[in-house]
């Protein structure tokens, strides 16, 4: 186990451990596979004659995946590392993924291939490649984790576009599946060889960074989890859920299909600007504020997407939407970070992880029946409105930060000063 006493790196060791998680996000489960099967799926629900309940069900399937490998995942994490669960995870989702290319057998195993390439992926989202951060900066991590997660910002508006293109330069999704399989391999062989870590378990005895911080029993025990728990739940189970339907809404409305395809890249800029301006406000302002702010702009995204037909207003709900699912995967190792501390980061984190999946798994499939029966996505849209506010008010509850974010200048375990002197 690495001593928390090792030498700071220099600037540029900073810079290329940002870089690493930019690319591995850019091409993890949550930012690749997600956005680009919203693609895909169109011609594939052609092809098997499938309904979008059915669709529905694969995108639960892959979110429960996640949701349920969230957890082993940070367990792993705390005491392995980032480096071998990341890099493992980037390589088996490229396989599955590939492997998924040539299917041709019923919507039983599809969902199961779907629910494996979540939970094989669990590592390559934020869960993992984010968790180094923390490790490295602390002054300043809410900045750090803005540039960092550009990547995911990214992937979430490029996405969507590339497979749109891929599609339609192959002649086949099958074949645009084959070619896009490739990329969370040598994103994630990229992203090992930039990053680095400190080792945050802490050792019997040990007053390093990794003791600072609840045990998972005492956590369980607070508010403060299960508050976070059930607030990134409800905003999953909106935004998370609802991104699959929004080219499906906008094609309903008489959109065509290349202006459809842009929604998932408008979530994707959403999701790309309130990275940024989250990881910059939360080292000037609480960051409970600051969620507050952006769920609630969320919640009046639903609510345009339920009352106007204008093509541009509807494009701005698309980006609001991204807002939230920016906010909540910002937010979600900033606030585990100062609310529970170092001691079991990775394990809090795959919780809450949980709780971001969970929140999309069930949704979707009861959208799809609605949507079957009805038509429209009149009533689900405002429920989701309420949930988005609700969540901003459980947010605000969380109270003042438990662990602080300053720490002494002069002490072996100031993390990221580099990033801190240039700020």
């Amino acid at each position: 186990m690495t001593n928390h006493t090792e030498r700071a790196l220099p600037a540029l060791g900073y810079a290329a451990i940002i870089g690493g998680v930019a690319i591995g996000g850019f091409v993890g489960f949550g930012c690749f596979f997600f956005p680009s099967l919203m693609i895909f799926m169109r011609p594939i629900l052609a092809e098997f004659g499938w309904g979008r309940a059915d669709l529905s069900l694969a995108f639960s399937a892959a979110l429960l995946g996640c949701g349920i490998g969230a957890p082993l995942c940070g367990h792993l994490i705390d005491r392995f590392g980032v480096r071998p669960v990341a890099l493992a995870s980037a390589v088996l989702m490229g396989v599955l993924m590939f492997a998924l290319s040539f299917f041709r057998g019923t919507l039983a195993l599809f969902v199961t291939l779907t629910f494996a390439i979540g939970f094989i992926g669990a590592p390559t989202t934020s869960l993992g490649y984010v968790s180094v951060l923390p490790q490295w900066f602390n002054r300043r991590l809410g900045a750090a984790i803005a540039l960092a997660t550009v990547g995911y910002g990214l992937g979430q508006s490029v996405w969507p576009v590339v497979s749109q293109h891929l599609i339609a330069w192959s002649g086949s999704w099958r074949e645009g599946y084959r070619i896009v399989s490739a990329f969370p391999i040598l994103g994630g062989v990229i992203a090992m060889l930039l990053l680095r870590e400190r080792r945050r378990p802490a050792a019997p005895g040990e007053t390093g960074l990794g003791a600072v911080g609840l045990t998972v029993a005492q956590g369980v025990r607070g508010r403060h989890m299960w508050t976070m728990l059930i607030a990134f739940f409800l905003v999953s189970a909106c935004a998370l859920a609802f991104e699959p339907q929004i080219p499906l809404l906008l094609t309903d409305r008489g959109f065509t299909v290349a202006q459809a395809a842009q929604g998932p890249s408008l979530v994707g800029l959403g999701f790309l600007i309130s990275r940024l301006l989250c990881g910059v406000l939360v080292d000037i302002f609480p960051a409970t504020l600051v969620s507050c702010f952006f769920f609630m702009m969320s919640g009046i995204g639903f609510w345009l997407f339920h009352d106007t037909s204008s093509l541009a207003l509807l494009r701005v709900a698309c980006v609001l939407v991204g807002f939230a699912i920016g906010t909540e995967q910002d937010m979600m190792a900033y606030l585990v970070r100062r609310y529970l501390g170092m001691r079991a980061f990775g394990t809090f984190f795959g919780f809450n992880m949980a709780a971001f999946c969970l929140g999309g798994v069930a949704v979707p499939p009861l959208l799809g029946l609605y949507y079957d029966h009805y038509k429209n996505y009149s009533l689900p849209l405002y429920v989701m409105m309420g949930c988005m506010f609700l969540a901003a008010l459980l947010v605000t509850t969380l109270g003042r930060y438990q662990f602080a974010a300053h720490v002494k200048r002069h002490s072996s375990e100031t993390l990221g000063e580099p990033l801190a002197r240039s700020s």
